[in-house]
């Protein structure tokens, strides 16, 4: 909401909104003015800069977002999941944003003068998109999680009986 309320048709070069509002939302006529429609990922990569936003939790949209040729702008991460956000390096991976967004415009003003270092911010966060590649090492990854888990919950029901 800080970031939409704020930037929402204040500057042309910033495109800002909702895509859609969830029912309980919609009800809160005030909010309607913001949202802009759906638009599909292959729409979203037509642009150099790509806005990473945690909502509820993560931005479920971040691994694809790093795995593209635009250059993620986002606040430092503070949900961490398996793509282990929160071991991203601010202004390696991404463009560190304030977290009210406060400074967008200054930093995309950074971005559009410093394109190679954007480019390298891009291969940066490519790169670290690669080591969730290998399909079999991440499912065994995934056993083993949750192997331990289960060890740790059964060593847990015995200490309680």
């Amino acid at each position: 909401f800080k970031l939409v309320t704020r930037w929402h048709n204040k500057d042309k070069s910033i495109c800002v909104g909702f895509s859609k509002l969830v029912e309980e939302k919609r009800k809160i006529h005030r909010l309607n003015k913001y949202v802009m429609g759906e638009c599909n990922i292959s729409s979203f990569l037509k642009y150099q800069y790509i806005l990473s936003v945690e909502g509820n939790d993560k931005d479920s949209g971040l691994q694809w977002k790093l795995n593209s040729n635009s250059v993620v702008l986002m606040a430092k991460p503070r949900v961490t999941t398996w793509l282990m956000e929160t071991t991203l390096i601010p202004n390696v991976h991404y463009v560190l944003l304030a977290d009210n967004f406060s400074d967008l415009k200054k930093k995309l003003i950074w971005c559009n003068k410093n394109q190679e270092k954007c480019l390298k911010i891009i291969q940066n966060a490519n790169n670290f998109m690669k080591q969730f590649a290998n399909k079999k090492r991440e499912e065994k990854l995934e056993y083993m999680v949750l192997d331990k888990y289960f060890n740790i919950l059964e060593q847990q029901l015995i200490i309680n009986k």
